[in-house]
C-alpha cells in the first residue's frame, strides 16, 4: 500500500541571524510530497485552535520536520503543532502533522 500524497509544500524553519541570539524564519527544503486535509470542528477545538484552521498533514517517513517549523502549502502557511511518527507501523509508514493555518 502507498500513501497518497497529493500536495506538496515547503518547510521554513527558525535559523540564527548574526551572534546575537536572533532567530528568523528560513527556506529549509521545498518540494516535499504530502497530503493536507483540514481537521473537523471538535478536532480542532481540542487541538486548542481556531476554527477552521486545524489541519492535518501526512508525509512520507524520515522527512525533518520539527514543531516550529512552518509549511507553505497550497497557498497556506502552516505552522507545525504537533507532530505523531508512525514510522514502522504497517501497512503504511509515515508522519502526521498537527498544523494550524498562520493568520
Amino acid at each position: 500500500m502507498m500513501l497518497l500524497l497529493n500536495h506538496t509544500c515547503t518547510v521554513s524553519r527558525d535559523s540564527p541571524v548574526g551572534t546575537n541570539g536572533r532567530m528568523k524564519m528560513q527556506l529549509y527544503k521545498t518540494g516535499i510530497r504530502c497530503l493536507a486535509l483540514p481537521m473537523g470542528s471538535a478536532v480542532t477545538i481540542q487541538n486548542e485552535m481556531q476554527m477552521g484552521r486545524g489541519f492535518e498533514v501526512s508525509m512520507g517517513p524520515g522527512e525533518d520536520i520539527k514543531v516550529g517549523d512552518q509549511l507553505s502549502c497550497n497557498g497556506m502557511i502552516l505552522s507545525v503543532k504537533y507532530i505523531r511518527d508512525y514510522t514502522n507501523v504497517p501497512p503504511v509508514s509515515h508522519i502526521e502533522l498537527v498544523c494550524e493555518q498562520v493568520i
